[in-house]
C-alpha cells in the first residue's frame, strides 16, 4: 500500500525532514519531453518489448541476494538479504523474504522483519526491481546500451550486460545481466550519477519449473481499485480529485486508482506516472474533515506547509494545502517534486 509505503521505504534510515513553505501560486509551465528516441545500440530486435513482459509472461523461481543502501544525511545505512521470488506467468507473484544478511540482528528483530517484508513485497515486486514500465517511454527518455560483454548469473551463460541511462543523464543508473531469449533481468545493480550503489539484485538459482501450489502469492491489502485515466473521479471517491499539471521531463500518467487510508479508512486517489522506468507517485486525500489533516507529530502540519522527507534516491513530500490532504514521492529531486504538489493546488 502506498501510504504505507512511505513509511517502508524510509525504514532504513530515520530520514533527514525539514518543513518547507509552498508558494501554490506559483504558475510554472509543463516541461518539454525528451526528443527522439534512444539508442539501442548493439542490442537485438525486441528486446525491450521482452524486458518490458518477462515479469509477467514468464512462470519461474529464484533465491537472490538484495543489498540496499538508504542514507541518513552522509551515513549509510545498509540492508542485505536473501529472498526467494515466485512469478506464475500470469501476472502472480510472491516475493519471501529468507535471510538478513547484514545488519546484524536478534533472533526476535530477525523474525519480526521478515514477517513485515510480505507487506512490502507488493512495492519491491513493482518499483524497487527494475522494470520497464512502458516500452514507448523507455525508448523516449532512456538509453539502452550493450556493452558487447556477456556474463553468467545463477549457472545461465550467454547473459547480456546492459547499461541502462537516462538520455539527459539525470536520476540513477542500472547495469543489468539479461537473459536474451526472454528479457529477464538477472542481475541489477543501480547507482546514482556519483556512483553510489542503491540497490544490487543477483539471482543465485532460477528454476523455470516448480511447485507453484506450495507458493504463499501476494494477495493485496490495500483496497486499491483502478479507476478511469481521464475525467473527474469525484464519482468514485466523493471528492473534487487534483491532479498535477507540471511534471518532471519525460514523465506522463501510467494509471489511476483509489485506495484506503490504513488509519481512518478514508479514500485516496493514487496516481501513477512514469518514465519509462521509474515511478512518481501523486495521492489526494481530498479535503481536511474533522481535523483529519496530515500529521507529523506535535503540532499537525498547518496548511501550506508541507514535509519533505530525504532517502535517496527517494523523496517524500506530505502535507495540507489549501485544506487538502496531499501526499508526493519518487526518485526525483525536492524541486521538482514541490513543483509537482503546487501545480495540482492550481
Amino acid at each position: 500500500m502506498i501510504l504505507r509505503c512511505v513509511l517502508l521505504l524510509l525504514a532504513l534510515s530515520t530520514a533527514a525532514c525539514e518543513r518547507v513553505e509552498v508558494d501554490s501560486n506559483n504558475k510554472s509551465t509543463d516541461p518539454e519531453a525528451s526528443p527522439g528516441s534512444s539508442p539501442l545500440a548493439g542490442t537485438q530486435p525486441g528486446l525491450v518489448q521482452r524486458m518490458a513482459a518477462a515479469r509477467q509472461s514468464l512462470a519461474f523461481q529464484g533465491v537472490r541476494r538484495v543489498e540496499l543502501v538508504a542514507f541518513e544525511g552522509t551515513q549509510e545505512r545498509r540492508l542485505v538479504l536473501r529472498e526467494r521470488v515466485s512469478a506464475d506467468g500470469e501476472g502472480g507473484f510472491a516475493i519471501e523474504a529468507l535471510e538478513v544478511i547484514e545488519p546484524p540482528l536478534s533472533g526476535s528483530e530477525r523474525d519480526v522483519f521478515l514477517s513485515l517484508q510480505s507487506l512490502r513485497q507488493g512495492m519491491h515486486w513493482r518499483y524497487r526491481d527494475f522494470t520497464i514500465h512502458d516500452a514507448g517511454l523507455f525508448a523516449q527518455n532512456y538509453r539502452l546500451i550493450d556493452t558487447g560483454a556477456t556474463t553468467t548469473v545463477a549457472g545461465i551463460g550467454g547473459l547480456l550486460q546492459l547499461t541502462v541511462e537516462r538520455q539527459d543523464l539525470s536520476g540513477t543508473s542500472y547495469n543489468l545481466a539479461v537473459d536474451p531469449s526472454t528479457g529477464l533481468v538477472l542481475a541489477s545493480r543501480e547507482a546514482t550519477q556519483e556512483g553510489q550503489l542503491v540497490c544490487d539484485m543477483s539471482f543465485e538459482s532460477l528454476q523455470w519449473s516448480f511447485d507453484e501450489g506450495a507458493v504463499p502469492w501476494h494477495q493485496p491489502r490495500n483496497n486499491e481499485s483502478a479507476l478511469p485515466t481521464t475525467g473527474s473521479l469525484e464519482p468514485w471517491v466523493g471528492f473534487a480529485d487534483r491532479a498535477p499539471r507540471t511534471l518532471p521531463a519525460g514523465y506522463q500518467l501510467l494509471e489511476r486508482a483509489s485506495l484506503m487510508h490504513p488509519q481512518d479508512s478514508g479514500l485516496w486517489t493514487k496516481s501513477t506516472y512514469s518514465d519509462g522506468v521509474e515511478a512518481l507517485f501523486f495521492l489526494h486525500g481530498g479535503p481536511i474533515q474533522n481535523g483529519n489533516g496530515i500529521r507529523s507529530g506535535v503540532p499537525e502540519i498547518q496548511a501550506d506547509l508541507v514535509e519533505v522527507a530525504l532517502a535517496a534516491p527517494w523523496t517524500v513530500a506530505t502535507g495540507n494545502l489549501h485544506g487538502q490532504r496531499v501526499m508526493a514521492l519518487g526518485k526525483v529531486s525536492e524541486p521538482d517534486l514541490l513543483r509537482l504538489l503546487s501545480s495540482a493546488m492550481e
